[in-house]
């Protein structure tokens, strides 16, 4: 392996390993806030309406990291589509 290649490798282990510990430390200082707005969470009852735009959401930011073609309007055409059959 050369040295741009290991300076690389050991950069991204650095790299993670610091998300970890923010990830660690955030989880540590956070626990009790985080524990309540999950709480919270759990007894919000989504309207069919609210279901639907999450789902379009969820749809549009997962394929556009693959395609950055991919618009709102795309994911919503094809969501009216699916809808109709």
């Amino acid at each position: 392996m050369g040295i741009l290649a290991r300076r690389n490798v050991l950069w991204k282990f650095r790299s993670l390993y610091v998300c970890v510990g923010l990830i660690l430390w955030w989880g540590r200082a956070m626990t009790n806030e985080l524990q309540e707005l999950l709480d919270a969470a759990k007894k919000v009852a989504m309207s069919p309406e609210q279901k639907e735009e999450q789902r379009r959401s969820f749809a549009y930011g997962n394929t556009k990291i693959e395609n950055p073609r991919i618009t709102r309007e795309t994911v919503d055409e094809e969501a009216d589509a699916l809808n109709e059959k």
